[in-house]
């Protein structure tokens, strides 16, 4: 039978079609690698590819529009050079962003209890206090990167150096985010705008592939995507229909789930057990068509989700 998963990363929709035996389990579909070292070297990779995809959609999941992606770096003066140190110090800035978060909350109840709702000259005011106000109520979260860099020149040359890049929930001014960090003269707090450059786009930039040491981070609220699976969705010849008719059919995946946009829909033949496979990519956004390219994970890596 075929079973029909979908993962929920806020706006981003990820449906994935396989086959699975009446057990409920997945059928077989490569053959077990011999352990060379390439083949060690492929798994490292697709486990690499797999934490980068929790990465994303956890992403998606917690943060929007309303909060910030931004990168504090460290003033020569104040560099660390030890991990623990920096690790120390990101910690306390989320510590204070926090505590400054509070305040301005308190500031904004306060003000809002001072506006009369009648009054019309000051409604425009008190809207924007409204919307400030439900942001400020959401609890803080964050996910971050530690990158490691090597000073060349100065007279720190050869010691290590670290910043980093963070999602974090918004409410505060990006001029007060920054202050609040005081380490550097550089964090470039700006608003994340996944419907401009594209769902993954920013996360991606997280984890591009430079020299240094870097691991990731997210708040213990940080919510999961939402994993839903229904079986008997199709029969194997439906399905292999869908991958050769339907792949890049608009209209049929748009209709099926109403509210989101087609990013891009393939299809993979497994050679090994003679079965078809199908994974398609959905996004909520007003834009028509979206903005910007999907640029996919890796079709039969896909397989092994």
């Amino acid at each position: 039978m075929i079973r029909e998963k979908k993962t929920i990363s806020g706006r981003l929709l990820e449906v994935d079609y396989y086959p699975v035996n009446r057990a409920g389990h997945r059928v077989p579909h490569n053959i077990p690698p011999p352990k060379s070292k390439a083949e060690i070297a492929a798994q490292q990779k697709y486990e690499k590819k797999r934490r980068e995809k929790k990465f994303i959609r956890i992403i998606n999941t917690n943060f929007g529009k309303e909060d910030y992606f931004l990168h504090p770096t460290y003033a020569p003066g104040c560099a660390p050079f030890e991990l623990e140190r920096a690790r120390r110090d990101i910690k306390n800035y989320f510590a204070r962003v926090k505590r400054h978060r509070e305040k301005e909350l308190k500031k904004v109840c306060e003000t809002l209890e001072a506006i009369s709702p009648t009054d019309a000259k000051l409604r425009g005011l008190r809207e924007k206090l409204l919307k400030k106000r439900r942001i400020l109520q959401k609890p803080l979260k964050y996910g971050y990167i530690i990158e490691r860099v090597i000073y060349k020149t100065g007279a720190n040359a050869g010691k290590p150096n670290y910043h980093f890049h963070i999602f974090i929930t918004g409410g505060l001014s990006p001029d007060e985010m920054e202050r609040i960090w005081g380490k550097g003269f550089k964090v470039n707090a700006r608003k994340y705008k996944p419907d401009e450059f594209g769902p993954e786009a920013a996360a991606r930039y997280m984890l591009k592939e430079t020299q240094g040491e870097r691991g990731y981070n997210f708040s213990r609220n940080c919510k999961k995507p939402t994993v839903k699976t229904k079986d008997d969705v199709f029969t194997h010849r439906h399905l292999e229909k869908l991958c050769r008719e339907r792949n890049d059919d608009k209209i049929y995946w748009q209709n099926k789930f109403k509210g989101y946009k087609l990013l891009r829909a393939y299809p993979v033949y497994n050679q090994y057990n003679g079965m078809w496979y199908m994974s398609v990519v959905l996004y909520k956004t007003k834009e028509e068509p979206p903005p910007w390219n999907f640029d996919c994970w890796g079709e039969t890596e896909r397989l092994n989700l």
